[in-house]
């Protein structure tokens, strides 16, 4: 469905859903989630299944544990590719949607929590000795630019390197290290990613740290117009804040993972 459809979609059905009312009577919170191998592999630690549990975890999935209990329902994993994810939501085949980036767009789909689940870093990752050895390397037509299918990154790319070829991937740390692109554009970057793929590295300044590219943030969300939930999770977010539980998953947790 088109950017201009889904609009249309959202404006239309706004304010028909009372989520927790539709929890409370099925009895579960379905949280849409696209889970991977664990960060001991490489992707980033938001969605996966614990090999040693077989419990499913990660950032995103702990907000959707805490949301459910809290309601005293059980939970359902809504398990689909992270472009199909706001088109479900509108669609009300899921309740939440832990853990998006809040663009532009994305604010007229859909009712994002004023209070953020975590901090996202933009960054650049290339050949260690390859030819981009700065942001300015690739803004040009010899240059293939790589993100995630679907993520908010591919404005970024468009925005900062309009010259640059881009492509949305959902594999793309494998396209990268087989040549298929120059450079990737990402937001999560853990130290399993950069010891499985050795020979790529951060795109770095003269004084050694990472270039930024941008910074954002994620955010959950939830139906158009379901203002009972949104207030409701707004009340959460603070207090699970406040309690230190959503630092523990956000921060430390997290930061337990990332590479620098």
């Amino acid at each position: 469905m088109s950017e201009q459809n889904l609009i249309a979609k959202a404006n239309e059905i706004r304010g028909t859903r009372d989520t927790i009312a539709d929890v409370l009577a099925r009895g579960s919170l379905r949280v849409l989630v696209e889970f991977g191998p664990p960060p001991s592999e490489g992707p980033p630690p938001e969605f996966y299944y614990d090999p040693d549990t077989g419990e499913a975890t990660g950032v995103a999935c702990e907000l959707g544990k805490m949301v459910a209990a809290d309601l005293g329902v059980e939970i359902e994993w809504i398990d689909i590719p992270w472009p199909e994810q706001l088109p479900a939501l509108l669609a009300g085949k899921a309740d939440l949607l832990p853990k998006h980036t809040n663009t532009s767009l994305r604010g007229m789909l859909v009712d994002f929590s004023v209070h953020r689940l975590q901090r996202i870093e933009v960054v650049m990752i290339a050949e260690k000795d390859g030819p981009i050895k700065s942001k300015k390397d690739l803004n040009s037509d010899k240059v293939s630019v790589v993100s995630w299918h679907g993520s908010s990154n591919i404005e970024v790319v468009h925005k900062l390197f309009p010259a640059a070829n881009v492509i949305e991937d959902s594999r793309p740390w494998e396209l990268l290290g087989s040549g298929g692109a120059q450079a990737l554009i990402t937001d999560c970057v853990t130290r399993a990613a950069l010891e499985k793929f050795s020979k790529l590295d951060f795109v770095r300044d003269d004084k050694g740290q990472r270039e930024l590219l941008n910074l954002e943030y994620g955010y959950p969300a939830v139906f158009p117009g379901d203002t009972r939930f949104l207030n409701w999770l707004n009340n959460f977010m603070v207090y699970r804040w406040n309690d230190g539980t959503l630092k523990y998953w956000a921060e430390t947790w997290w930061n337990n993972w990332m590479a620098s």
